[in-house]
């Protein structure tokens, strides 16, 4: 979807954008390619380089590739604080890693005929509240 990852609405300095991927299906032309934020690019393919350079932008080679040895990296940077967007895949292995910590969770009334089923949090609901009309759900993993 093409997501800038800054934050537009909030004042402050947008933090490091950090993309976890291949690569080569990247393209100069992606929004967190802009200079709004620095981009870190943990690289999970065989592809050696990104095929384009941008200011603020940094590759991340880490072999073998795996979820806990970025998250260490992330740490020895100085980020402590990771906000996870992704997809069922991603979030999967970062719930079944045990590399989260707390889960804030949109329960829309809109209904998809086709997709994904949402993952599956096993934490404990620490607060719930009602904006509009979608349900926001805030998890803390189970320790």
């Amino acid at each position: 979807d093409n997501p800038l990852l800054t934050t537009r609405t909030y004042h402050g300095k947008s933090p490091v954008r950090v993309v976890l991927g291949n690569v080569s299906k990247l393209t100069s032309e992606f929004n967190i390619f802009n200079d709004q934020a620095p981009t870190w690019i943990y690289n999970t393919s065989s592809a050696k380089h990104l095929s384009f350079s941008r200011r603020g932008t940094e590759q991340i080679d880490l072999k073998p590739f795996n979820l806990s040895g970025m998250f260490e990296d992330l740490a020895k940077r100085g980020i402590g604080k990771v906000l996870v967007e992704g997809g069922k895949e991603l979030l999967d292995s970062i719930i079944k890693e045990g590399l989260w910590d707390e889960a804030y969770v949109i329960v829309g009334n809109n209904t998809f005929d086709n997709g994904l089923p949402a993952p599956l949090i096993p934490g404990i609901i620490v607060d719930h509240n009602k904006v509009g009309e979608d349900d926001w759900y805030n998890y803390f993993r189970k320790c």
